[in-house]
């Protein structure tokens, strides 16, 4: 198993341990570069995209880019702070888990992951 932070800490280190896991001789170099995440969406949305794009085309050329640039940016806002009371009502419901599959995994995930045993 890998986790997400390893991957995200040293892509590279993460995916020559995995090629070594597997017995697969990395000949060539592995670049590991940044990707948008694509969101999958229901399969009603396809039919609101394809209108909406429709729209999207008959507006002036100068709103199209305005929005793009509007889009642009909320996209890469980074999300609100996850709220101080919710946090801790999760980690506290997913303290078990979390333990399980450190224990699992040989890794302490409640110190790397930032968990508090009075959670």
């Amino acid at each position: 198993m890998v986790l997400h932070d390893d991957l995200a800490e040293d892509p590279e280190g993460t995916l020559a341990a995995t090629f070594r896991f597997l017995g697969v001789e990395p000949d060539h170099p592995v670049v590991a570069e940044h990707r948008n995440r694509v969101i999958a969406g229901r399969a009603g949305d396809a039919l609101h995209v394809r209108l909406a794009s429709r729209l999207l085309y008959a507006l002036p050329e100068e709103t199209l880019h305005a929005l793009n640039r509007q889009a642009k940016r909320a996209r890469h806002r980074p999300p609100p702070p996850l709220d101080p009371t919710l946090a801790g009502r999760l980690r506290a419901r997913f303290q078990p888990e979390v333990v399980a599959l450190g224990e699992a995994l040989g890794v302490d995930l409640l110190t790397r992951w930032a968990y508090r045993s009075e959670a």
